[in-house]
């Protein structure tokens, strides 16, 4: 396999929020990741967010900071947060599975064996993962960001047992697909560093 036949999403869990939108940190949290992806000399081809709110935000921050040429992120519905909810009768179940897996271990094979939710994610998300990046190779295109919710953008890693449960604000995780496999998934954190929630 060649650097080139490599196609990289990285996807970041949105900035600090409240309710759907970011907070003044989530804002500083988004441009610092930015910055740092620039001074890195890491770009992309193409922006796409879950169309929520905070999402969309932490896309255009994130551009803006980058000085991308890309002006409008591409909302994609697969990766809102409404993905997989009828797993949950509602937040509270949600927030106690959660701590479950934490508790357990904190690594992703748990997650699976605990998380009716990660695993109706699973095929939705690594079905999208794939889709864009055929797209991508199509219009050869190497790299694309998304900014979406945790632990949804978590649940198409291939080795579960190299990664552990949740992203923190503005954390994310590089899925490297080459093909119509995701071969490798490796988790950043952000340079600000948000409460470390699902």
């Amino acid at each position: 396999m060649t650097e080139t036949d490599v196609i990289e999403i990285w996807c970041h869990r949105h900035g600090e929020k409240d309710g759907d939108k970011l907070t003044a940190l989530g804002a500083q949290q988004v441009w610092a990741l930015g910055e740092m992806l620039r001074e890195r000399e890491i770009y992309f081809n193409r922006v796409f967010y879950s169309e929520a709110m905070r999402t969309w935000q932490s896309a255009l921050l994130l551009i803006a900071a980058m000085k991308l040429r890309t002006k409008n992120p591409e909302g994609r519905q697969d990766f809102h947060y409404s993905t997989g909810s009828e797993a949950f009768s509602s937040n509270e179940e949600f927030s106690e599975e959660c701590e479950r897996i934490k508790n357990k271990g904190n690594n992703m094979v748990i997650a699976f064996q605990e998380s009716n939710y990660l695993r109706i994610c699973r095929p939705i998300i690594t079905k999208a993962l794939l889709g864009i990046a055929k797209e991508m190779k199509s219009q050869k295109e190497a790299r694309a960001i998304l900014f979406g919710h945790s632990p949804m953008l978590l649940s198409a890693v291939p080795e579960p047992e190299k990664i552990t449960f949740g992203l923190s604000e503005c954390d994310g995780v590089i899925y490297r697909i080459s093909g119509d496999k995701i071969v490798e998934a490796e988790k950043i954190n952000a340079p600000i560093r948000g409460s470390s929630i699902y």
